[in-house]
């Protein structure tokens, strides 16, 4: 449990981590864009971790520690399928890394380390700060299908992830622990279908930190965030589109102030039950009520009910919330007393080809399949088992209607399974028409249930039905929850790419 602010525990904390954390400055460097980006991903540096001795390290400090000082062009790590035991470090001057692993359950990074253990080198605890598994220092750093973990369990503050690094990005990540799982500092950090878990105070810290479509469960304790974000900075932690789950017959709260300016905010989410009535504590400090920044909007589920919410939280108007749910606007700005606007967009890193699939197809594996142009999955409708249910895109939470078993068939052609229904991705009526949509049906080996999937040469792929010659496509290029998805001639719209990303 964090400290409550008491002039003791200020005290005490100046020279821990504690709950007063050091606050660091941010590095404003512009991200790279346009030809720069190409130019960087044609230079990247690419390196293979694999415990079995297959790839150049055997273990990931050993690949980080190799990383050029300072680069300018991306170092991509590819980390094989593996439990790396390893406390890592990510150091300031190591920038613009890439984590890439074969696998989002596959490969894990874990420590046990917590906050009371004795460090060995200093004869005293590691604090809550130097508990972390995985310290992340080195700016422009970017995690795909990796899990992050700190597997001591239910001993107090054990930190997962310790995140000090501006523009971080999370793509298709797992981050497991129970107390203070996630900790972002004064920085910038995207996270896309990612998936947190823990007990009390699992995602806290000061970091503006943009969660989307990402998958949050609680095993219980007092809330699931505690924010200390600083009063010159607008957004803290944002949730869109999320899902939260929690144990069965736990209660918690969505957060509680750390810091008196503690900002977030749940938009457009799926919240449970057993989210408390009261949705949000002031930590036992009632002059944190006057600048809590707490807010809500559209949010579903029986635990969205605001109407028992504390009085100082907020529901969001339509053109409020329209600000939060652009990750661009929540991540423009440094994090900074006097901040720069340098529009750092997390696509310039996540659609950079050096940042792409590991490898080829495995037959019989499990993918997400997310567009290119939403960052959105592949989905069957309401988690529907019926012949004829339609895929259309949505916010990844991964649930079993987002997955998909793809199936090497020979020749070049593949099917593909949904892992909820045991269903095949079908077009309707055999079509070979634009705009026919996508279903699900049992798979009778015709050539409508077939389909190439082939590189686009971008981290992203092209997936065409065999009968029809057609891409699969996201109708309007919409970026809504919902739109359909159909087949149209591929023309290489980003609404006609997609990115897979193998689940196990």
């Amino acid at each position: 449990m964090k400290l409550i602010p008491k002039l003791a525990a200020i005290i005490l904390a100046a020279s821990l981590f504690g709950c007063n954390k050091q606050q660091l400055s941010d590095n404003a460097a512009l991200p790279l864009t346009g030809a720069q980006a190409n130019v960087a991903a044609a230079a990247a540096v690419s390196v293979t971790v694999a415990k079995d001795g297959s790839g150049n390290y055997t273990t990931v400090q050993a690949a980080l520690n190799a990383v050029a000082a300072n680069s300018s062009t991306r170092t991509v790590i590819n980390i094989k399928n593996g439990t790396y035991k390893e406390v890592l470090t990510i150091a300031a001057d190591k920038k613009n890394v890439s984590l890439l692993g074969e696998s989002t359950t596959g490969v894990k990074l874990t420590y046990d380390n917590y906050s009371s253990k004795t460090n060995p080198a200093t004869g005293t605890g590691y604090g809550t700060s130097g508990s972390a598994s995985t310290f992340i220092k080195g700016e422009g750093f970017y995690a795909q299908n990796i899990t992050f973990e700190n597997s001591s369990g239910p001993v107090g503050q054990a930190l997962a992830v310790n995140i000090t690094a501006d523009k971080t990005v999370f793509n298709n990540c797992r981050f497991l622990g129970r107390q203070d799982t996630w900790y972002g500092s004064n920085c910038r950090v995207y996270l896309r279908n990612c998936y947190i878990e823990g007990t009390t105070d699992f995602i806290f810290g000061s970091a503006t930190a943009f969660f989307d479509g990402c998958s949050i469960y609680s095993y219980g304790g007092t809330a699931i965030t505690a924010a200390n974000t600083a009063n010159y900075v607008t957004y803290g932690l944002v949730f869109n589109n999320c899902t939260v789950t929690a144990a069965s017959g736990v209660s918690t709260l969505l957060g509680r102030t750390w810091g008196g300016y503690a900002a977030t905010a749940f938009v457009n989410s799926a919240l449970p039950s057993n989210i408390s009535a009261a949705g949000w504590s002031n930590w036992g400090n009632s002059a944190n009520d006057a600048t809590a920044r707490y807010n809500e909007y559209g949010n579903t589920g029986s635990g969205a009910n605001t109407s028992g919410r504390v009085s100082w939280s907020k529901v969001l108007t339509s053109a409020q919330a329209a600000n939060y749910t652009s990750y661009t606007n929540v991540l423009k700005t440094t994090y900074a007393s006097s901040p720069v606007t340098d529009n750092w967009n997390p696509n310039t890193i996540i659609n950079d080809p050096s940042s792409g699939p590991v490898s080829g197809i495995t037959s019989g594996a499990t993918y997400s399949i997310l567009a290119k142009h939403s960052g959105k999955a592949l989905d069957v409708k309401q988690s529907s088992t019926t012949h004829g249910g339609v895929l259309h895109q949505w916010g990844y939470a991964g649930t079993n209607n987002q997955k998909f078993i793809i199936n090497d068939l020979g020749g070049g052609y593949y099917n593909i399974i949904n892992v909820n229904s045991g269903l095949c991705v079908d077009v309707k009526d055999a079509s070979t028409a634009n705009g026919a949509v996508i279903q699900q049906w049992g798979y009778a080996g015709s050539a409508n249930q077939q389909f190439s999937i082939i590189s686009t040469g971008n981290g992203y792929y092209k997936i065409l039905n065999r009968n029809s010659g057609k891409g699969l496509d996201v109708k309007d290029a919409s970026t809504a929850n919902g739109a359909v998805v159909q087949q149209y001639n591929f023309s290489n719209g980003d609404n006609q790419q997609w990115q897979l990303n193998k689940l196990n």
